[in-house]
């Protein structure tokens, strides 16, 4: 058995050349992966980003039951207990609302 020079360089480059594509494909999948992320942030990711706009708007839509539901009240300005906006005594301090 003789040593060849030439062969140990082809089996040294072969290696350094498998490890060169496993790192290129792990570099190109992570690439792929912010790309995804990057295009999702900006076109705006479906239902989460429709809910965290929701969350985020200062304005809520409220059905219609909220407001046709609407209690008139008013706070005694005496006992601060929460009445009616008809009542012209207050029932629980007794002082006169008007």
């Amino acid at each position: 058995m003789t040593f060849d020079p030439s062969e140990e360089i082809s089996n040294i480059f072969s290696s350094f050349f498998i490890l060169f594509i496993i790192v290129a494909v792990i570099i190109l999948v992570i690439a792929i992966i912010i790309v995804i992320i990057v295009l999702r942030a900006i076109i705006g990711g479906g239902k989460r980003s429709a809910k965290r706009k929701q969350q985020l708007s200062p304005f809520k839509e409220y059905p219609d039951s909220v407001y046709k539901n609407k209690e008139t009240t008013q706070i005694c300005q005496y006992c601060g207990e929460k009445i009616d906006d008809n009542a012209n005594i207050c029932p629980k301090c007794g002082e006169n609302l008007k």
